[in-house]
């Protein structure tokens, strides 16, 4: 059993830490609802970043 009496739970994963998950952890905090994230410090670069429908995607660095 979850707290207050919760009997189910969501569950979600997102790979890779690219810095649009900024906004998701917004609308995490915004309804209080907790995460966890996992970022792979082997894979995380400035550097790194690709494009994908004209969207330019970056890993978060370590000064986020």
């Amino acid at each position: 059993m979850f707290p207050q009496g919760k009997m189910k739970s969501l569950t979600l994963s997102y790979d890779d830490g690219v810095e649009q998950d900024r906004k998701l952890i917004e609308i995490l905090n915004r309804y209080g609802i907790k995460a966890a994230f996992n970022l792979n410090s082997g894979i995380q670069s400035g550097s790194s970043q690709w494009e994908r429908n004209g969207i330019t995607i970056r890993r978060m660095n370590v000064s986020f």
